[in-house]
């Protein structure tokens, strides 16, 4: 009994979808990365850690040593304490560029490695957010946008 050959498609008919995990280590460990990006983005809409935490699916306590290490790790704060200094936090100066730099890093290279598939790839190459699937973390760092 004879198989028959797999059909070959066309370039155009298959279409494949780049998903990308970026972060920055030291020797220390984690310094910066999606994960703590979505959770600086949580702590600047909700104005409060504990609910950043949670919206994350996270406890207070990790939540709060992934900020303090990378604040150590950059030497600077990434949120503070709110205005009135009794309850939630915001963002520091830092915290908002640092969040903005990575997004921005995080889309050049992504469009990067996008522009370089469709050149040596056998098929077509579409982002994730191009796919029409878009998940609760690629929704929040175009929410920042």
């Amino acid at each position: 009994m004879k198989t028959a050959a797999p059909e070959t498609k066309d370039k155009d008919q298959v279409k494949a979808t780049l998903r990308l995990r970026m972060w920055f280590e030291t020797a220390d460990g984690v310094l910066f990365g999606l994960g703590r990006l979505l959770l600086l983005q949580q702590v600047a809409e909700a104005g409060s850690l504990k609910a950043a935490a949670e919206r994350l699916g996270m406890s207070y306590r990790a939540a709060w040593g992934k900020i303090k290490a990378t604040e150590r790790l950059m030497g600077v704060k990434l949120i503070e304490r709110g205005a009135c200094n009794r309850s939630g936090y915001r963002l520091s100066d830092s915290g908002e560029a640092l969040s903005r730099r990575y997004q921005d890093l995080f889309h050049e290279v992504e469009r990067f490695a996008i522009d370089r598939a469709a050149k040596v790839l056998q098929f077509k190459v579409q982002g994730f957010e191009d796919s029409g699937s878009k998940s609760r973390a690629s929704r929040t760092i175009d929410e920042a946008d």
